[in-house]
C-alpha cells in the first residue's frame, strides 16, 4: 500500500518531467539543436567547406591528387576513388574566384554538429532553422566537422548558415533535411 507522501512524491515527479521537454510540440534551439545531432542525416550533394592543411592531408592519404589548375584562377584536386566511401563526391576546389577557403560535395549520411542561428515558421506546423553546422567525416584528416555551406540566392555560399527544415507530425518534431 502506497502512503500520501510516496503517491504525491510520484505525482510531482511525474509533473517536473512534464514540464523539462516532454512536451512533444515544444521547439526552441536546444530541441532543434539536439534532434540535428542526434542522428545521422542524409546529405544531397551539399557543399563543405575545408582548410588548406584538411587538403593537403587529402593528399597525403591519397583521398585525392595534389591540386592543380584546370582554368583561370580554378585549382582541383581530382579525388581517389578512398575518397568515394567517406562520401565525396566530385573533385575538391582548392582555389575558385568567389570563395575564401577549399571546399568539396559530400553525399550519405552523417552526423552534424549545429549551432542554431535562428528558427522561424514556414507554415502551421513546419519550421526553418537555420544553422552553422557542419558534417563529421570519420578520417583522420578531418579532426573537426566540415562546415556545410547554405545557399543563399540560389548558390552555395561559404558565409550563410544552413537550413534546415521541420516538420510536427502526431509524434513531435521531426528533421526532414536540409533545404535551399
Amino acid at each position: 500500500m502506497m502512503t500520501n507522501s510516496a503517491a504525491l512524491f510520484i505525482v510531482g515527479v511525474s509533473l517536473s518531467i512534464l514540464s523539462c521537454g516532454w512536451n512533444t510540440s515544444e521547439f526552441n534551439e536546444g530541441k532543434a539543436k539536439g534532434m540535428i545531432e542526434a542522428v545521422p542525416i542524409t546529405l544531397e550533394s551539399e557543399q563543405v567547406t575545408m582548410t588548406s592543411q584538411q587538403v593537403d592531408c587529402g593528399v597525403g592519404a591519397e583521398l585525392w591528387d595534389s591540386p592543380s589548375q584546370v582554368s583561370g584562377d580554378r585549382v582541383v584536386a581530382h579525388l581517389n576513388s578512398q575518397a568515394q566511401p567517406l562520401g565525396f563526391t566530385d573533385d575538391i576546389a582548392v582555389a575558385e574566384a568567389g570563395y575564401r577557403q577549399p571546399y568539396a560535395q559530400i553525399r550519405g549520411s552523417f552526423m552534424l554538429q549545429a549551432d542554431v542561428t535562428s528558427i522561424r515558421d514556414k507554415q502551421q506546423g513546419v519550421k526553418i532553422v537555420e544553422a552553422r553546422a557542419g558534417a563529421r567525416v570519420n578520417h583522420p584528416c578531418f579532426g573537426s566537422p566540415l562546415p556545410i555551406m547554405g545557399v543563399k540566392r540560389g548558390r552555395f555560399s561559404q558565409d550563410v548558415p544552413a537550413s534546415f527544415e521541420f516538420s510536427l507530425q502526431n509524434d513531435g518534431w521531426h528533421v526532414e533535411g536540409l533545404v535551399h
